[in-house]
Parts: C-alpha cells; sequence; structure tokens
C-alpha cells in the first residue's frame, strides 16, 4: 500500500537548495561539536572561516545526531565547554 508521501516528502531537498559546503559569515559567538554520528560534520578549518568568533571546537569519538538523548553528560559537557 503507497501512501503517496514520497514527493511531499522530497519537497525539503527540492525547496532547500543548501550548499553546505560553502562557509557563511556568521559573526555570532559559536560553539562547535562535531559527533562522528551526524549527517554533516563540520571541519575545523571550515568552522574556523564561517564562523569568526569560534569559542570552542572539539570533534568527538561517539554520538550520532541525537547526541543530548544518547550521550547526554558528554552533550552537557560540550556545552559547558563553551561558556
Amino acid at each position: 500500500m503507497a501512501t503517496n508521501i514520497g514527493i511531499s516528502a522530497g519537497c525539503i531537498y527540492w525547496e532547500n537548495k543548501l550548499n553546505l559546503g560553502n562557509a557563511a559569515d556568521v559573526s555570532v559567538q559559536a560553539v562547535v561539536s562535531a559527533f562522528p554520528g551526524e549527517r554533516y560534520q563540520a571541519a575545523w578549518s571550515w568552522t574556523e572561516s564561517a564562523w569568526h568568533k569560534l569559542i570552542y571546537y572539539n570533534h568527538l569519538n561517539r554520538g550520532c545526531r541525537f547526541a543530548g538523548w544518547e550521550r547526554p553528560r558528554v552533550f552537557c559537557e560540550q556545552v559547558c565547554a563553551g561558556i
């Protein structure tokens, strides 16, 4: 049984033709923790060029895109490290 959701599910990709590889010019303070299970992991070089007020950057060895659920203690430590 098909529910005809394929087209509506694909609309977000068509409507949001973002190129995440292009560094933005963001001037607010930023804290970045790159978890290996994330769909997109920003490299330090890209992050530094995009976020001019980068306070903290860390690439972790475990965790996924729901790090707050999966590893809440590590997630909180990362947030606190940027304060």
